[in-house]
């Protein structure tokens, strides 16, 4: 004997169930490929997205501020101090090289990020801890191409060139101020560059496809391109400190002429 059903009750087969549709992960990366890829078609800026111009005002942002640093620091010692004697020589070499290496390493950032060249990237933040290590030496190193200058009149308008009320008190508080620049670009970059090798993937595989033979030898070829980016500036950056001292020797000195 069956009982009657109410209104309200609803037996199986009258009953429906929602159908949730199923999320197919299969299409996200191609998806997330042809976004990259036609953001870049549809800029006509070198630097496409809006990560690789934040890691471009990054570097931008720490060579024009260690820069004006630099040139500041370089104007005081020409300024101040006229002596020939070897030791102090070496103060505007150290300068020189420092600036130059600020102009280098935003161009060489630049053409990584327009080449998409990761191992570029890589290859500067070594660059760049090295130049950490040089400003924190560079403090010592000025203080005592400056300690035998302490002569009346030898540093200019400053009473004596080290110790209280002296010309290396004005440059330490200048030159205390990169290495605290290059820590935090340095960390900034290491941040950004896990994001950008994403992003530069998916150039890698449009252009070689998916052969590990060619990423490796794709791989090969910009470490040798950026190696040899960087041997050109070492290169320059030698004659250059060769062409200050010895212009401030004798005004002579032109290694940058015969490479």
């Amino acid at each position: 004997m069956s009982l009657p059903l109410h209104q309200h009750q609803r037996t199986d087969s009258e009953s429906t169930y929602e159908l949730l549709p199923i999320k197919d992960t299969t299409y996200d990366q191609p998806r997330k490929m042809d976004s990259y890829q036609n953001q870049v078609k549809k800029s006509r800026h070198a630097l496409p997205t809006r990560l690789e111009k934040l890691y471009m005002g990054v570097a931008a942002f720490e060579a024009i501020t260690i820069a004006a640093i630099a040139f500041a620091v370089f104007g005081l010692v020409q300024a101040n101090i006229h002596s020939q004697s070897a030791k102090v020589r070496t103060v505007p070499v150290y300068l020189a090289v420092f600036i130059m290496a600020q102009i280098f390493s935003l161009l060489y950032i630049f053409d990584a990020l327009r080449a998409r060249n990761i191992v570029q990237l890589i290859m500067h933040l070594f660059f760049n801890l090295c130049m950490l290590i040089y400003s924190i030496l560079q403090i010592p190193q000025t203080r005592d191409a400056l300690s035998d200058e302490n002569a009346p009149g030898a540093c200019g308008a400053y009473v004596r060139c080290t110790g209280p009320d002296s010309l290396f008190n004005i440059l330490q508080k200048l030159m205390i101020v990169p290495p605290i620049i290059f820590g935090l670009c340095t960390i900034a970059f290491c941040i950004m560059i896990k994001f950008v090798h994403a992003q530069f993937g998916w150039a890698v595989f449009h252009l070689v496809g998916a052969s590990p033979d060619l990423k490796r030898a794709h791989r090969h070829y910009q470490t040798m391109i950026s190696l040899l980016k960087m041997l050109l500036f070492f290169g320059l950056a030698f004659c250059t400190a060769d062409d200050v001292r010895l212009s401030r020797a004798d005004g002579g000195g032109y290694c940058i002429f015969h490479l």
